[in-house]
């Protein structure tokens, strides 16, 4: 039986007028961005003032713009959860926001939304922010990610972190299942581990690259995306 977590009921019900045959055919490219911390005038189509947004203006305009936005709990952590699963975080023992020190993540048996595509044919690659469990059973190539480019939990446990910092580990930054980086608390941004000669461009330019070669690479050989950014 087809597991429908109840968020995703609505869009069976769209697609409840398409035939089984025509469904099978729409498979369009899906790229997925989850702004942490975006408040709500930080678009210009939203009214930011002393900063430009013209690509995110320009996906509003050419698309469908929501100026109301709800999401299951506001916090890191189950927030996600609820994205990821379509279930309330609570019911899933997610809460808060998971740090270094945390043991629990998302368990092996939910289904999240990567594993759903890949079902459908997606390839699928993440980068970014995970927030959903920091040992390696919880990894995000472990739940239906192909590809990771990221880290485990908030860039501000580290150096950044307010109160905490001292006593904070380096932030760990994968590429699939190794880690490559580490970001240090001492105020340098140090890396444990070079990177490739030649590169000189921040982890979010990156990783941006990177999703892009990908989906590219995915696109050519006519397999559809899920690509998340976050």
């Amino acid at each position: 039986m087809i597991r429908i977590p109840p968020v995703f009921a609505f869009f069976a019900a769209v697609f409840a007028g398409v035939s089984s045959s025509a469904l099978a055919q729409v498979r369009p490219n899906v790229i997925l961005i989850v702004a942490d911390d975006m408040g709500y005038a930080d678009m210009g189509t939203q009214g930011a003032r002393g900063f430009k947004t013209p690509h995110l203006d320009r996906m509003a305009a050419e698309g469908t713009r929501f100026t109301n936005f709800y999401v299951a709990q506001a916090v890191c952590t189950a927030s996600r959860a609820g994205l990821m699963t379509g279930a309330y975080p609570n019911r899933l023992g997610m809460q808060g926001a998971y740090n270094h020190t945390s043991r629990d993540g998302m368990h092996e048996d939910e289904w999240l939304m990567p594993e759903m595509f890949k079902e459908r044919g997606y390839a699928t690659m993440g980068t970014g922010k995970w927030h959903l469990g920091t040992r390696m059973k919880f990894h995000p190539m472990r739940h239906g990610f192909d590809e990771w480019l990221g880290i485990p939990y908030s860039n501000d446990n580290t150096k950044y972190h307010p109160s905490l910092a001292p006593e904070i580990p380096p932030l760990p930054y994968y590429d699939g299942e190794k880690i490559i980086e580490f970001h240090l608390r001492n105020g340098a941004e140090a890396l444990a581990l070079p990177m490739p000669e030649g590169e000189d461009m921040s982890l979010r330019d990156g990783e941006l690259r990177e999703l892009l070669e990908f989906a590219v690479k995915q696109v050519k050989g006519r397999v559809p995306v899920l690509a998340h950014v976050s």
